[in-house]
């Protein structure tokens, strides 16, 4: 996505349009932005471990010479010069690829591991269901931590974005959710994130409060003596 950082004009711009939506609906809406919603640690492992049986395979039956990869280790081993044939150095050859065959493994597993220290790398090498995984979890865990399972028709709404996993989710109250269908919320988070891509993160935001609002006024109008029960404001974690 290409705006990473809301301004305070931004995140005026967006709890101006939650105060607006709010005034037809008891609904509540809230925002949360996320820089990243996983530390995606094991999967480099994995990873790692996979590509240092596949690709070694790979270039064996590709006719790859371990031996002359790594010369200075089989010269190492068993040392360098004139020899003559016999069986012992046949054994020796056979355990110079072996030992060869284990030096490129562990080599190219270092290497994923190493270039994983970047999180961008790691998010990379991470499937995408276990990404979708931990945004999911990560706005469930924002939904209860912000308070909108408390409102007193469970009408609370949580529009959330995890901006290094490119993902968006909206979760609702039982209160709405009830009302509404999945395929509803899926058209408001595909525009915002057309917009969060083309680089206007506030903009989808607004478009998405003002469309989650019209959904709300249309299933819970708002009530006589309805408060606003919950501060109108986007968070960045």
């Amino acid at each position: 996505m290409g705006q990473t950082i809301l301004t305070a004009a931004d995140r005026a711009a967006v709890a101006e349009a939650i105060s607006r939506a709010e005034q037809a609906t008891s609904g509540e809406i809230y925002c949360v932005v996320a820089r990243q919603s996983g530390d995606y640690h094991a999967a480099p492992l994995v990873i790692g471990g996979l590509a240092m049986v596949v690709l070694p395979l790979g270039m064996v039956l590709a006719g790859v010479d371990f031996t002359r990869l790594l010369p200075g280790l089989e010269a190492m081993l068993f040392g360098g010069g004139w020899t003559g044939w016999d069986e012992g150095a046949s054994a020796g050859r056979g355990l110079a690829a072996v030992i060869d065959t284990l030096a490129v493994q562990l080599l190219i597993w270092l290497a994923v591991i190493l270039a994983s220290w970047n999180p961008a790398v790691r998010r990379f090498l991470t499937p995408g269901f276990i990404k979708r995984r931990a945004v999911h979890r990560h706005a469930l865990e924002q939904f209860l931590g912000h308070g909108l399972t408390g409102t007193k028709a469970h009408t609370g709404v949580l529009i959330f974005i995890s901006l290094g996993e490119r993902m968006a989710e909206i979760v609702a109250d039982k209160g709405i959710n009830d009302l509404v269908g999945a395929d509803t919320w899926g058209v408001l988070l595909d525009g915002l994130v057309t917009k969060a891509r083309a680089g206007d993160l506030a903009g989808g935001l607004v478009g998405a409060v003002e469309e989650v609002g019209a959904v709300l006024a249309r299933h819970v109008p708002q009530a006589e003596g309805d408060t606003d029960e919950l501060p109108n404001r986007v968070v960045v974690i």
